[in-house]
């Protein structure tokens, strides 16, 4: 089948279809796969299956993105030659979806919110990946059950905090796919411009990344200390209270900076330019922000309950404290400002953890691996041409 065949199969009144360049509309499709998500917002789970789709796309496969929402991602799959299928309908046509899915040799099914569509898709599809990312917090919220147990599904885990989630909540076991930071670093060292060390916070403001922590921190230290040192903010949220709280801050001291949400290569610019990374979250599956601190060769100080926390030694490649502990992280600041021109070997330290485990070359060896191990190779199904919908139901999957 070609590109033309396959889109003309999905080419449903709710759907639109959004590929980058019609010419490739007779080529035909080699290893087709579907990745399947919940939007294309510039958030989390979206762009690590974005990620996804461009190391696959480099290893050869024909990329398929199915998603129930629009949003600000999609140029960027269509810059890894995705076609891309953005469903406009008010509820999901799910035999459609069946029919869609079932062309594909696989699909990937990102989040836990979707849950619905691996409970439908996994007993039809040859091979069903679904990628689960959530904090605790969205098991106990979102429907998760009923999920089917046969061979087709494989589960994966954002990261080891996810995978016991899973299990705990599930029951189920799960293979850890770690999510992917692309490498920013410039390997030639800054060279400080002033004596002043300069700690960095950025995300969501709202109660579980805890800005003010940080905040609190920096008001239990000595005089002195805090001579040394200024802060920056930087982020958005719909708590308006921490907002305000941060733009006051700024107003009053002069060492603290609050500033609205960058793009993220600007981001990075920013993060580039400071000296020590903070995450004051309560809780986090990963926390980007400390594997980009790492990626920087940055001092991190992390709290404990962040899933990165699980690759991390306290004092040796960054900093950990108990999470919500005030005390503990200004202590752990303290330490740093005194120690910060020893702590060379730390910024090495935190480097290799970022390369052994979120690294471009780890995450494409891991997708070889797992696709590879799957033995996905393109069928060229002619069901479509045909009209045919392989009607298989769970009991004949779980015989198999």
């Amino acid at each position: 089948m070609n590109y033309s065949e396959y889109i003309e199969c999905m080419d449903y009144e709710e759907i639109s279809i959004h590929i980058r360049d019609e010419a490739v509309l007779n080529k035909e499709v080699v290893q087709p796969i579907l990745l399947i998500s919940h939007n294309l917002s510039v958030t989390g789970a979206p762009i690590a299956l974005l990620d996804m789709a461009g190391t696959m796309e480099k290893k050869g496969y024909q990329i398929f993105v199915l998603s129930l929402v629009g949003g600000d991602l999609l140029e960027e799959y269509l810059a890894v030659d995705s076609v891309v299928l953005v469903y406009s309908g008010r509820r999901i046509d799910m035999e459609r979806l069946k029919r869609t899915a079932v062309l594909f040799p696989a699909v990937v099914v990102n989040t836990l919110a979707l849950a619905p569509l691996v409970r439908s898709l996994a007993p039809v599809c040859d091979k069903t990946f679904w990628w689960i990312h959530e904090s605790n917090y969205f098991f106990l919220e979102l429907d998760h059950d009923r999920i089917p147990e046969i061979p087709s599904l494989h589960i994966l885990s954002a990261s080891p905090k996810v995978s016991e989630l899973i299990s705990f909540h599930m029951g189920r076991s799960s293979r850890v796919l770690n999510v992917m930071v692309r490498d920013h670093r410039i390997h030639k060292n800054l060279s400080k411009e002033d004596k002043i060390i300069h700690f960095f916070w950025t995300g969501l403001i709202n109660s579980n990344k805890m800005p003010e922590l940080l905040l609190q921190a920096v008001l239990k230290l000595p005089e002195l200390c805090r001579e040394r040192i200024d802060v920056t903010f930087c982020g958005d949220g719909v708590d308006a209270e921490r907002k305000q709280l941060l733009q006051n801050c700024a107003d009053v001291f002069p060492n603290i900076h609050y500033f609205p949400p960058m793009r993220h290569p600007q981001l990075i610019e920013w993060m580039r330019r400071m000296d020590v990374v903070v995450v004051c979250s309560r809780e986090e599956t990963t926390s980007l922000v400390a594997a980009e601190g790492l990626m920087l060769e940055k001092v991190v100080i992390c709290s404990d309950s962040c899933g990165i926390a699980e690759y991390l030694k306290d004092g040796t490649d960054a900093f950990l404290f108990q999470a919500g502990d005030s005390e503990q992280l200004s202590q752990k600041i303290k330490y740093i400002i005194d120690q910060f021109e020893k702590l060379t070997e730390v910024r090495k330290a935190g480097r290799r953890i970022y390369e052994k485990y979120y690294s471009e070359e780890v995450f494409e060896k891991q997708i070889s691996d797992l696709f590879g191990e799957s033995d996905i190779t393109d069928k060229n199904r002619s069901d479509c041409q045909k009209g045919v919908y392989d009607e298989r139901n769970t009991e004949s999957h779980t015989k198999r």
